[in-house]
């Protein structure tokens, strides 16, 4: 295995990847670490359309950090300007950092809807909580004003 290197990946299938990326050439494959999909984004700023790119969760049936893809599959790939290197180990490391609510329970802000909206979960460790509105109040409220 080839030291590992953060890439932006396109496949045959057209999927664009961002990731960290390791050799397995005896095996012909790729490793990578916390693949995310890159989703173009348009922002409509005054006049001006602004474009950009989301990063969302590759695969969201599975809770594996690690992913092996045929060497075969892969079009082309290239390492990450620093800029986009950095934002993506931003996202990654904020999808899996837990919130405090007031009542100490943690808020999982790790998962990704089909919508790219960041949804926060609550631990339900303990059978049986529901929780009451007014925690619920405090949690919407601390969202609204970290966004």
């Amino acid at each position: 295995m080839e030291e590992p290197f953060y890439a932006v990946i396109k496949l045959k299938t057209g999927e664009e990847l961002v990731a960290q990326v390791s050799y397995a050439t005896e095996d012909g494959l790729l490793t990578l670490q916390d693949p995310m999909v890159v989703e173009p984004m348009q922002q409509k700023k005054g006049r001006q359309n602004i474009e950009g790119f989301v990063l969302k969760d590759w695969i969201y049936a599975s809770y594996d950090d690690f992913f092996f893809i045929s060497l075969e599959d892969v079009l082309t790939m290239s390492e990450l300007d620093e800029n986009i290197k950095n934002f993506y180990i931003n996202t990654v490391e904020n999808k899996s950092a837990p919130i405090n609510i007031p009542d100490n329970t943690k808020i999982d802000m790790g998962t990704y809807g089909n919508s790219g909206a960041r949804q926060f979960l609550p631990d339900l460790s303990e059978k049986g909580y529901l929780g009451s509105v007014q925690a619920m109040k405090q949690i919407l409220e601390e969202l609204y004003k970290k966004s």
